[in-house]
């Protein structure tokens, strides 16, 4: 990192990467992947939000850290945002919401429901695209011996990162 000029003490710039770190994924010990996808939430839309909101929070972290001094010198990496993962989850919510709502109220019979059936494989299939695509990313950067994170998303999008980390790794811990 010492041909980066990066001064965490002072104004960091506001160039759409997580803490402001203008490392590319290359020079960074550290790749993250922003997930705007909150589809199958069950309770309350808008985790597809996070990766924009942490981005813009992150400029304000204070990165001193007494247990491990100075070790974001070794570098975080911000990939681009893929917006069509963002699209595709607000297409898709009405329909989640719509499977939601049916097996709340019919319970095990909502299998027995078309609409429940069609919504279902439309929200399925958008999910397996979603970790597809996170599963590609992670993968890559996972291959050159990146350490890599995932931010936003619901709970579904871990999946694919959790995956290609247990491919490329004999053993992997998960803080979720």
């Amino acid at each position: 990192m010492s041909s980066i000029k990066f001064d965490p003490n002072g104004v960091i710039p506001d160039n759409g990467n997580y803490f402001g770190m203008p490392l590319e994924p290359e020079q960074a010990a550290l790749v993250l992947i922003s997930a705007p996808w909150d589809t199958t939430v069950s309770m309350r839309a808008g985790s597809s939000y996070a990766p924009d909101a942490i981005i813009e929070a992150s400029r304000r972290i204070d990165f001193y850290e007494p247990l491990a001094p100075n070790s974001w010198r070794k570098g975080i990496a911000t990939l681009p945002v893929d917006y069509s993962i963002q699209d595709l989850s607000h297409r898709m919510r009405s329909e989640a919401e719509r499977v939601i709502k049916v097996h709340e109220d019919m319970g095990s019979t909502a299998f027995d429901h078309l609409v429940y059936e069609r919504s279902l494989r439309r929200v399925n299939e958008a999910s397996a695209e979603v970790n597809a695509n996170i599963y590609a990313q992670a993968r890559q950067w996972l291959m050159k011996d990146k350490i890599v994170g995932l931010v936003g998303g619901d709970q579904s999008t871990a999946y694919s990162l959790i995956r290609a980390a247990g491919e490329r790794h004999s053993s992997i811990g998960i803080l979720h």
